[in-house]
């Protein structure tokens, strides 16, 4: 009696967050995965029928989703770049033995601490063209004219929320490669002073090698996060000017709620997630075969 109600009781703990689990994530995945071979959209539910990799071929030959997709990328590829060069000097100063360094580090986490909403709120303010911050700094300093409107040109705007990004992401990226850096041996990177090797032959030999596999780790979860922007495109430009800053995340959004095409919308959204799948274990290849050749 007492192992049936142990039994009972280990499947009611396991066996009802399993349940809870499918109900919650599998079952939405596998119909989402079911509309994106249909025709389907809210304005004609009961009308809908299978069409195939149609709203896929759609996807990949539409206009509106090539350029989705193409700043979607442009967005990932320079942020994260910048974010890792930023990340990678904040983390060598934060290393470094100074007055109020524990403060510091302590300030760093800040900007990613911030929720999402808020930090999206606090750079459409800040690019405000009648009374943003930016124009009210630069115009004080006499570096501008006159106020500007820094939203209404496309490639600057988008260049404006990779800025926003890399603001808010590097000190993430800063804390991992820190929390390597300590656990540097700091008589390995004696011995080498010893021998002669200067600053820069320890960066390269000793310390960058050393942070590989953190760096890898990084890349997988900013690119990731990056691709699937979507609350700061949102909020701060919803798109905007003329479609310049739709990323592929809002597109699917538009589609979605807007075009109200949940078909088209889930096709998107199931490439956005493969895409990422390959990338992922593409970066963790990297990552094992790094600690192979480091055995």
């Amino acid at each position: 009696m007492a192992q049936t109600h142990v039994r009972r009781t280990v499947f009611f703990f396991t066996g009802m967050p399993l349940v809870f689990l499918i109900l919650v994530t599998i079952y939405p995945l596998l119909y989402s995965l079911s509309v994106s071979f249909r025709d389907l959209s809210l304005l004609n539910l009961k009308g809908s029928s299978f069409i195939g990799l149609g709203n896929y071929i759609e996807a990949l030959t539409s206009t509106n989703s090539l350029s989705a997709f193409g700043h979607s990328f442009y967005f990932t590829i320079v942020s994260v770049s910048c974010e890792m060069v930023v990340a990678l000097v904040m983390a060598m100063v934060l290393n470094q033995k100074f007055h109020g360094r524990n403060f510091v580090r302590a300030l760093l986490i800040l900007p990613w601490a911030l929720p999402d909403v808020v930090n999206s709120v606090m750079w459409k303010w800040i690019f405000n063209a009648e009374f943003g911050a930016l124009n009210g700094v630069l115009y004080q300093l006499h570096l501008i004219p006159e106020y500007q409107p820094w939203m209404a040109s496309g490639p600057r705007a988008l260049n404006l929320l990779v800025l926003s990004n890399i603001w808010r992401c590097a000190p993430f990226v800063a804390i991992l490669l820190l929390a390597a850096l300590q656990s540097i041996s700091e008589e390995m990177l004696e011995a080498a002073r010893v021998d002669g090797a200067s600053p820069w032959q320890r960066f390269c030999h000793i310390i960058l090698p050393m942070l590989k596999p953190i760096i890898l780790v990084a890349l997988v979860l900013r690119t990731m996060d990056a691709l699937r922007v979507f609350g700061l495109i949102y909020i701060v430009t919803n798109g905007g000017p003329g479609g310049a800053t739709t990323t592929i995340g809002y597109h699917i959004f538009e589609q979605a709620f807007k075009a109200l095409q949940l078909g088209y919308a889930s096709a998107m959204a199931w490439m956005l997630f493969l895409f990422v799948m390959i990338l992922a274990v593409l970066y963790f290849h990297l990552l094992r075969e790094k600690g192979r050749s480091d055995l």
